[in-house]
Parts: C-alpha cells; sequence; structure tokens
C-alpha cells in the first residue's frame, strides 16, 4: 500500500534434505543438524500470504537463458502460489532434492521461478519473487544476476516492464498452489536462539511483539527578552579583565638602586643584605675551605688503611695431620715340637 514495493531473492528450504545433511562433529561429539535451510521460507509464506503468493519446498538447479543472458540456478526453491494477474517465468531444471536423498537424477520442466505483480489498489506497489539468492551474494556464486535485479528495480519503481519478459517464450500461467505441499518448520530446531524476530515458547516458537513507534515530544519554546550589553561587538580583552582598572605589582622597590658618586666616597651601591656584586660573602667564603680540608682527611685515611692491610703477611692455616698406622711385620712362627 502507499505505493511501497517489495523484492524478494528467496532460496531452499527442505526439512528432509536438512534431516540428511546432519553430521556428528568430533569436536564437540554432537550430531549438528541445520536449523533453516539457505532461507526461512515458513517465515517468508507467512509474509507473502496476505497476497495469496507462496514458495514451495522444492529443490533445484540448473543453466539457462533469460533476456540473451546466461543464468545459472544454484539450490533454488520455485514458486507454489502467485495471484492470477501476475505474471511468472518458468524453467526446466533438475531436481536437487531427489539426488539428495535417494541419488537419482529427475528433470522437471515448467519450473515457475520468477514472479511480478502489481496491487491492483490505487497507488499500491509492486511485488516481485524470485526463488535463488546465489546469484547475488558472492558464497559460490558462477554467474551473477545483476542486470536482473536492475530490471527489477526499474519495474518496482517506475512501473516499466521489461519487454523480453512481457514478451517471453518461457511465460506462463501462475501456479494455483494445488498439488504443492508448503513447507513447515522442522520440529526441534533452535532457530530462535540466532533469530531477532522469534522468542522461545513451550511449543512453537512465536514471534515477537513489535516495538512501539517512538513518538517526539517537543519542548515548549521560551523566548527570552533581555538587551545585550553595548560592547557586546567588540574584541573581548585577555581573561576579560580591564588592564586598566587593575593595579599591577611594582617591581622596581627591589631592583638595586645606583646613585651618582659623590666627591670622597668610594661606591654607591645600595644592595640590601650586605652583598657586593662581583664578590661573595665572607661567611660562605670561610667555610669552603674546612670542608674541603676534611674531605681531604677523609680519603688520606682510606687510602692508609688500606696500605696497611695489604702489607701484612698471611697466616698460614694450620693443617692436622692425621695419624698413619704402620703395621709391624712379625715373622711367621714355626711349629715347635
Amino acid at each position: 500500500d502507499n505505493g511501497l514495493s517489495l523484492v524478494v531473492f528467496s532460496d531452499w528450504y527442505n526439512t528432509s534434505v536438512m534431516r540428511k545433511v546432519k553430521f556428528y562433529d568430533e569436536n564437540t561429539r554432537q550430531w549438528w543438524m541445520p536449523d533453516t535451510g539457505g532461507a526461512n521460507i515458513p517465515a517468508l509464506n507467512d509474509l507473502l500470504s496476505i497476497w495469496g503468493m507462496a514458495f514451495s519446498d522444492g529443490l533445484y538447479e540448473g543453466d539457462f537463458t533469460l533476456e540473451s543472458q546466461e543464468m545459472n540456478y544454484a539450490s533454488g526453491c520455485s514458486i507454489a502460489k502467485f495471484p492470477e494477474d501476475g505474471m511468472v517465468i518458468a524453467q526446466t531444471f533438475k531436481d536437487q532434492g531427489l539426488e539428495v536423498l535417494k541419488q537419482e537424477t529427475a528433470i522437471v520442466e515448467h519450473v515457475p521461478i520468477l514472479g511480478l505483480f502489481q496491487v491492483p489498489t490505487e497507488g499500491g506497489g509492486r511485488i516481485v519473487l524470485y526463488g535463488d539468492s546465489n546469484c547475488l551474494d558472492d558464497s559460490h556464486r558462477q554467474k551473477d544476476c545483476f542486470w536482473l535485479l536492475d530490471s527489477i528495480l526499474q519495474y518496482t519503481s517506475y512501473g516499466v516492464m521489461p519487454p523480453s519478459l512481457s514478451h517471453s517464450e518461457h511465460r506462463q500461467r501462475p501456479p494455483t498452489g494445488a498439488g504443492y505441499i508448503l513447507p513447515e518448520r522442522m520440529e526441534g530446531n533452535h532457530l530462535h536462539r540466532y533469530s531477532k524476530v522469534l522468542e522461545a515458547h513451550l511449543r512453537d516458537p512465536k514471534p515477537r511483539s513489535l516495538p512501539a513507534c517512538p513518538h517526539l515530544s517537543w519542548a515548549k519554546p521560551q523566548p527570552l527578552n533581555e538587551t545585550a550589553p553595548s560592547n557586546l561587538w567588540k574584541h573581548q580583552k585577555l581573561l576579560s579583565i580591564d588592564l586598566d582598572k587593575v593595579a599591577l605589582p611594582s617591581f622596581h622597590q627591589n631592583r638595586p638602586q645606583v646613585r651618582p658618586l659623590s666627591p670622597g666616597e668610594s661606591g654607591a651601591w645600595n644592595i640590601p643584605g650586605g652583598i657586593m656584586p662581583g664578590r661573595y660573602n665572607q661567611d660562605v667564603g670561610g667555610t669552603i675551605p674546612v670542608f674541603a680540608f676534611l674531605g681531604a682527611m677523609v680519603v688520606l685515611a682510606f687510602f692508609v688503611v688500606q696500605i696497611k692491610s695489604k702489607s701484612r703477611p698471611k697466616r698460614r692455616k694450620l693443617r692436622v695431620k692425621r695419624p698413619q698406622i704402620i703395621q709391624q711385620s712379625h715373622p711367621p712362627k714355626t711349629p715347635s715340637v
């Protein structure tokens, strides 16, 4: 409604194939089974059911030509239900689901893969369905379909139907849904753990409630009638201090004063503390030789002690000799009679 359009690029969803591709993981020591297929078809069918549209659980693959463009249909589904006023494009593909389940090859003709529909209401938008999204993403993409996306956007935005699609030889009547079994959610799946739409439930996961739309509360304006100062346009002074009104400290009192020499005077320095420039104080100068003398005596005493310790002869350690036991040899005794 209100001119909004919808474009859906779907993918495969088949619970039998999902159970077939489960495997045993040696690291976790558990059986791993996918919670969903290439796309969440049951959720898409719930969304599209308002307009009488639905995807099937078929799994097809194959190459075809559309608008003189080579296309690849990799693991896509088909359109199971579409409005009668819409336009549907069909192709011939190989049944990949049968090949995975029973290792048999089968060719299926007239598989509806592309549907375009104009909502009949005044100002209504447009809906486009396509059964495979592999040609748009970078995962194992063989042939892209960006040109098809451009044609679809031209149709949804401006209502311009590409002549090659409207007069295509692969156009057929929209399916009514008879003979198709719509896919259902697999029992025991844990899709609610990763979904932001579903929430956990005892039996079946249920969609979360839609959040409330935010409403802005505007503040009431309060005009101010204040007169700005007349010097607002002028450049503000540094730190906003008026240097004419603030008395700065005077440093001239602490400076040494020099007056001209009068006859009979040897010097005219007026310096506090009795410190003359170019000279050092007598009290400070008298303590320096004392510290120098004491330091020299300490160094001299250190060298004397070192020399005396080296000149002394080293005492030898007394070693206690072990007593040696000398065995005396006795002459052998001869037997006497």
